[in-house]
């Protein structure tokens, strides 16, 4: 029989599914692999840890394949969501969980200029200006 925390990452992860392109389903994300991550951890069950890798997994090649078609369709996909994308993949790289090289590859494709202007934007005026003057102090 499942953990109920397994069945509970799940349904985070079906509803980041749900709502995979805006922001409660990010959230959704988060918890879910929150979750995984715990669990995985604390359990002396190996299948269980099994089912949370395998869970993981999952959904990075999901992932791996959308990252894949924005980048094919890049002319007619916006900043916006491809800088969606590229906190999704963040969220994954944060979890603890390991990641194919090909699906950091794919986020750092992802962050092109445009990207990085709209997360410069997302920043306080006081990060704006720290960014700011690391990059002077580099130049």
């Amino acid at each position: 029989m499942d953990d109920p925390n397994l069945a509970k990452a799940r349904a985070y992860l079906a509803k980041f599914e749900r709502f995979q392109r805006e922001p409660i389903g990010l959230k959704a994300l988060v918890d879910g692999l929150a979750l995984l991550s715990d669990l995985s951890s604390e359990t002396n069950d190996e299948d269980t840890a099994t089912n949370c890798r395998n869970t993981v997994r999952t959904y990075q090649t999901m992932i791996e394949n959308e990252a894949t078609r924005l980048l094919n369709t890049k002319d007619s996909v916006g900043a916006e969501e491809r800088l969606h994308w590229y906190k999704v993949m963040g969220v994954f790289e944060e979890s603890g969980f390991p990641a194919s090289e090909s699906f950091h590859s794919l986020r750092q494709e992802l962050c092109d200029e445009e990207v990085l202007e709209k997360l410069f934007e997302e920043l306080s005026s006081s990060k704006q200006q720290e960014v700011l003057r690391v990059l002077k102090e580099k130049s």
